[in-house]
């Protein structure tokens, strides 16, 4: 007796799971334009499904009709619904000041009007270079924020609260010879040849459209240039300069190098 009332009890209550189920796909469709066929749906009984019922052949048609609607419907919420949600998750990145930061540097180096310092050390060879990781240059959080970006309001304030983010052992690394190795992002060419470019921390970061923080890629300017190569990790010789870059008051980067010899890894 008891196991028949459990087994009557499971049994209703996936016939009530399975209503639930069909008319949530119903709603569904009818929200992607899908019509209901003649008669209605046969689940709209709140309480059990109607018998089903003879159909005249026109009627049959125009429900077959109206399947085709229905799935053809749901086909389009599948596809466009990913879409809506991309395209809104990237409309939010645009407009990080991280995102704005780098839109920025790219114009100002499309139109060759970035000026960078002069660097305090020019290494003679490859071997004076100390080598340097970015897991040296990008393991502490530089927060970018509306103020930091954009200090022509308060410049003080701006570089002060930019510089005060980044660790003394990194500051300590500005004048340095270092050999840094990443991944090429050009944002200036001449010849076919890159001029100045991103050497970033992650492959992602240059050719997947992410947008890198401004602590995980260093502005390398080159003056002979190198023909570019994306998906291959560079060694790039200099010197490292740490500090805040702006450009008509934008903060645009904090570490910057002037190449002197490039190898790139096979």
């Amino acid at each position: 007796m008891n196991q028949s009332l459990r087994s009557n009890g499971s049994s209703r209550t996936r016939a009530a799971i399975g209503r639930l189920v069909v008319r949530g796909l119903r709603h569904l469709a009818r929200w992607g334009g899908a019509k209901p066929p003649p008669g209605g749906w046969r689940d709209d009984s709140p309480h059990a499904f109607r018998p089903a019922r003879p159909l005249k052949r026109t009627h049959l048609a125009e429900r077959q009709r109206e399947r085709g609607e229905s799935r053809a419907a749901l086909l389009r919420l599948w596809v466009w619904l990913p879409l809506l949600v991309f395209a809104l998750l990237f409309i939010i990145q645009s407009q990080t000041p991280e995102h704005m930061a780098l839109h920025r540097l790219r114009r100002v180096a499309a139109t060759n009007s970035m000026t960078l310092a002069d660097s305090r050390v020019t290494p003679r060879s490859m071997q004076e270079c100390a080598k340097l990781s970015f897991s040296e240059l990008s393991w502490f959080d530089f927060t970018v924020t509306a103020d930091i970006f954009d200090g022509r309001a308060d410049p003080a304030s701006a570089s002060a609260k930019t510089v005060e983010q980044i660790p003394d052992s990194v500051k300590r690394r500005d004048g340095q010879a270092a050999a840094i190795e990443g991944f090429m992002l050009p944002l200036r060419l001449e010849g076919g040849k890159a001029v100045e470019w991103l050497l970033c921390r992650d492959q992602a970061d240059c050719c997947f459209g992410k947008t890198p923080r401004l602590n995980h890629w260093v502005l390398v300017r080159s003056l002979q240039g190198v023909k570019p190569k994306l998906r291959q990790p560079v060694t790039c010789f200099g010197t490292l300069r740490v500090g805040e870059m702006r450009e008509d008051g934008f903060l645009i980067g904090i570490y910057q190098m002037d190449a002197t010899d490039l190898v790139f890894s096979n």
